[in-house]
């Protein structure tokens, strides 16, 4: 507190306890000290998507991802749970310096290889070394965003971390099929569809399709590679999902 006296300007400390039976006076001047110490154990995550309040969260640490969706009033009734998307920045710092090493490894292979001008000169190879030059860290972790299965397997509950960012998005009935058929792109979910009917109904493999390997994304961020032949990944029971790559 800095206020005016006959004797000129005088600086006073009004304590915690003193603040009820403190009286102002006109012309006072009152600076707050730093409460930074306060938020040590907080955490700001944002939220957003099918939920019925998202925003920016200021949490307590140790905050679990159920009781931010219960802050947020739940999800609305068209969120797509297992589409839930959650990217962090620990995440994302760990895949950039994995990106980093490996393109550092590459240019040193290349330094210490009898052929490694010849390696360098090649057009694949340069652009192999630029994909993940430019390649951006997503930082996504595979989380369970569905409350009533969180409530019966508490396991699944995740500690938020400082700069989270949730997303919910909207149930869309997709499944996308990319790369070497003849029409890629979106295809109707139909529950008793396997992957065998969406590569048909794209027109079929291509010409230059590898017929021993094929990809298959779940909504959550799960990634599967089959690569023992092509007739035995269609006559698997895989899972497909709506939102499925």
């Amino acid at each position: 507190l800095s206020r005016a006296s006959d004797q000129g300007l005088i600086e006073m400390m009004v304590k915690k306890d003193e603040v009820n039976s403190f009286i102002p006076m006109h012309g006072d001047a009152y600076s707050m000290n730093s409460i930074e110490p306060a938020f040590v154990n907080q955490i700001k995550v944002i939220l957003k998507g099918e939920v019925s309040i998202p925003g920016e969260y200021t949490l307590s640490k140790g905050t679990k991802l159920s009781e931010l969706l219960g802050l947020a009033g739940g999800h609305l009734e068209r969120a797509y749970t297992f589409a839930g998307v959650l990217t962090r920045l620990s995440t994302m710092e760990i895949e950039k310096q994995i990106n980093e090493r490996i393109y550092q490894d590459m240019i040193a292979f290349i330094a210490s290889n009898a052929n490694g001008a010849q390696l360098a000169s090649g057009n694949s190879f340069a652009l192999i070394l630029n994909e993940f030059r430019n390649k951006k860290p997503v930082g996504r972790v595979t989380a369970e965003f569905d409350l009533t299965k969180i409530r019966d397997n508490s396991s699944l509950d995740l500690s938020l971390a400082d700069g989270d960012m949730i997303i919910i998005p909207e149930y869309k009935s997709e499944v996308y099929v990319l790369g070497e058929v003849l029409n890629p792109g979106a295809r109707l979910y139909k529950p008793a569809s396997t992957g065998k009917d969406y590569i048909k109904t794209s027109g079929g493999l291509g010409k230059f399709a590898e017929k021993n390997r094929a990809i298959v994304i779940h909504p959550n961020g799960d990634a599967f590679l089959y690569n023992d032949s092509y007739l035995s990944f269609l006559e698997k029971n895989i899972d497909i999902y709506p939102g499925t790559i």
